[in-house]
């Protein structure tokens, strides 16, 4: 039983993917395979600058490793000097 219903789930994906391209493969032809290239290009470099702010305001946000300092930085030297 389990089975056909993972067959089912899967022949149902399968076709809305493939009507899904469908619909792309039509609206390119339509539009031109300049603007389908255009298109695409501008969605990438969106993407891109994107990414580009978030790593930004990560960076921006997060806090550099406090040194260390008396105690337990002599602890260390005194280590690795042994």
């Amino acid at each position: 039983m389990r089975r056909l219903v993972w067959v089912s789930l899967g022949a149902t994906g399968g076709i809305l993917a493939y009507r899904k391209a469908q619909d792309l493969l039509e609206s390119a032809k339509e539009k031109g395979m300049l603007l389908t290239i255009s298109d695409t290009s501008a969605s990438l470099r969106g993407l891109a600058q994107g990414a580009s702010e978030q790593i930004t305001k990560f960076r921006e946000n997060s806090t550099p490793p406090r040194a260390m300092t008396g105690s337990a930085a002599s602890a260390v030297r005194d280590r690795a000097e042994q």
